[in-house]
C-alpha cells in the first residue's frame, strides 16, 4: 500500500519543483502559462526519466496539456535548451576545468513510417529512418554532468545519402556544407564561452569521427592560451610538423602520463576483459 501511494504521488505532480523553476529561470516564452507548463513537464519527467510522456504525466489531463505545449508554435526546442544552457554555464563557472563531450546519437523512428522529415540513420537508407542528434555535454573531471551546451537534430536527405555520386560531391565540398561541420560547431560554442567563463578551462572532446583537419586548425587559430581546447581521438596517421615521422609513431615514443584500466563488456564470442 505504501509503495502504491508513493508511485501515485510521483505520477500526479501538478506544481513544478523548485529545481525546475531554477533550471528554466532564463526561459523566454510569450505566455507565463507556457513557462510554468515547461517547468511542470520537466518536474514530471525528472521524477520518472525512463517513462513515456503519458506515464510521467500520470493522468490524461496532464498528458493532454503536455501534448498541447509541445504542439505550440511558440515553443521552440532551441529556446528551451537555451534556458538550460544558461544554467549549465553558471555551474561551469565554479570549476577550473570542464570537459565538453560532443558526439552524435541516432534517434530511430523506423516504427513510425508516416512521420515526415526523417532521413537514413544507417546504410539501409530505405528502412532505418530517424534523426541525428549531435550534442555537447559539459561534465566535471570527476564525471559529474553539468548540463548540455548544445543539442542539434538533423535529417539526411534520403535521395542522396549512400550514393557514390553523393560521396564524390561531398569530398569536393567546403567544410561548411558537410555533415561533419557539426564537430566544428561544437568547438565554436566552447570557444565562445571564453568571456563568460574566464576562470574555467574548457576541453572539447571528440571521438575518432571528429579527427578533422579543419577542427584542429580552428583550435590552433583561436586557442592562444584561451579557455577552450580540443582533444580528439586519433583516426588518421597524420604528418607531424617539423618531424620526419608520422603521428602514431611519434606518440608511441612519448612517455606515458598515466594509464587507466577499463573493463570491456562481453560480446558474442568474446569474453569480458580488462583493457589498459
Amino acid at each position: 500500500m505504501h509503495k502504491k501511494s508513493a508511485s501515485h504521488r510521483l505520477s500526479n505532480i501538478t506544481n513544478p519543483a523548485l529545481w525546475a523553476v531554477h533550471e528554466l529561470a532564463g526561459l523566454r516564452l510569450p505566455d507565463e502559462r507556457l513557462i510554468k507548463r515547461a517547468q511542470l513537464i520537466m518536474t514530471q519527467m525528472g521524477q520518472r526519466p525512463g517513462a513515456s510522456l503519458p506515464k510521467a504525466c500520470g493522468n490524461w489531463g496532464q498528458t493532454k496539456a503536455a501534448y498541447r505545449f509541445l504542439d505550440n508554435d511558440a515553443v521552440d526546442p532551441q529556446r528551451l535548451l537555451a534556458a538550460h544552457t544558461q544554467a549549465t554555464v553558471s555551474r561551469m563557472q565554479t570549476h577550473a576545468l570542464v570537459l565538453a563531450l560532443q558526439d552524435t546519437a541516432t534517434l530511430n523512428y523506423s516504427a513510425h513510417p508516416q512521420t515526415q522529415g526523417l532521413g537514413p540513420i544507417s546504410n539501409n537508407r530505405d528502412k532505418t529512418l530517424g534523426l541525428l542528434l549531435h550534442s555537447t555535454l559539459a561534465v566535471t573531471v570527476a564525471g559529474e554532468p553539468l548540463g548540455m551546451l548544445s543539442a542539434v537534430a538533423s535529417a539526411r536527405d534520403p535521395r542522396q545519402f549512400g550514393s557514390s555520386r553523393q560521396g564524390q560531391r561531398r569530398n569536393g565540398q567546403p567544410i561548411a556544407q558537410k555533415e561533419s561541420r557539426r564537430w566544428l560547431d561544437s568547438l565554436s560554442i566552447c570557444q565562445a564561452l571564453d568571456l563568460v567563463c574566464p576562470n574555467t578551462t574548457i576541453v572539447n572532446v571528440a571521438d575518432r569521427e571528429g579527427d578533422i583537419y579543419d577542427l584542429m586548425a580552428q583550435a590552433l587559430r583561436s586557442n592562444q592560451g584561451r579557455a577552450a581546447h580540443a582533444l580528439v581521438r586519433s583516426q588518421h596517421n597524420r604528418n607531424v610538423q617539423g618531424l620526419d615521422r608520422r603521428l602514431w609513431k611519434h606518440l608511441s615514443g612519448q612517455p606515458l602520463a598515466g594509464t587507466l584500466s577499463v573493463r570491456t563488456p562481453r560480446k558474442t564470442g568474446v569474453a569480458s576483459r580488462v583493457a589498459t
